[in-house]
This record gives structure tokens, sequence and C-alpha cells, in this order.
């Protein structure tokens, strides 16, 4: 089944900051866990936080009738942009 991607701005925003190789595991393991094949730990309810393999913390909402995937939040080490990067990047320099 193919899925139309939808970014929130903060997504789309760490998704442009990101190395290219970096873009497309992020990609590989947003696919398998779509398709069931994924060690992802998701959270409890829908929207949760989901954490890949490769440490990437991510919310995302699935409308399967609608074909369509909104990814509403990224976030991890080593994510250039995301959440964490942000928080660091505000942190006062000793």
């Amino acid at each position: 089944m193919a899925l139309r991607l939808q970014l929130s701005p903060r997504a789309a925003r760490a998704l442009s900051l990101c190395p290219p190789p970096l873009r497309a595991q992020l990609e590989r393991e947003l696919a398998q866990l779509l398709c069931g094949r994924s060690s992802a730990l998701a959270g409890p309810e829908a929207g949760a936080p989901t954490l890949l393999g490769m440490g990437v913390k991510l919310r995302y909402r699935l409308e399967r009738a609608s074909g369509r995937l909104h990814l509403l939040e990224l976030g991890g080490p080593g994510l250039c942009g995301g959440p964490d990067a942000e928080a660091a990047a505000a942190q006062p320099q000793a």
C-alpha cells in the first residue's frame, strides 16, 4: 500500500537538517514499522512516541482509509534539528 507522507513543520525542519544517509535510514525504519517488521518500541496509545532502532523518537498518525501518514515529531541523539538538538543548542556553554 502506498502512503502519502505529510510532515508537521517541526518534522520537516528536523529532516531538512539531517544528512542524506540518516534520512535514508529513517525512511527504511519507518517503512519497516508500517509493515509490521520493526523492532521499534511503540507507546501504549495511538500517537504516543515510538522509539526506532536507530534511537530516533517519533510521533505519527496513520490514516489507512485516506492513505496518509502524518509525521508529527522527530527527535533523538544525532537527529539534527529535532527537539533534543534544539534543547542542546539552547543550553548555555560553560
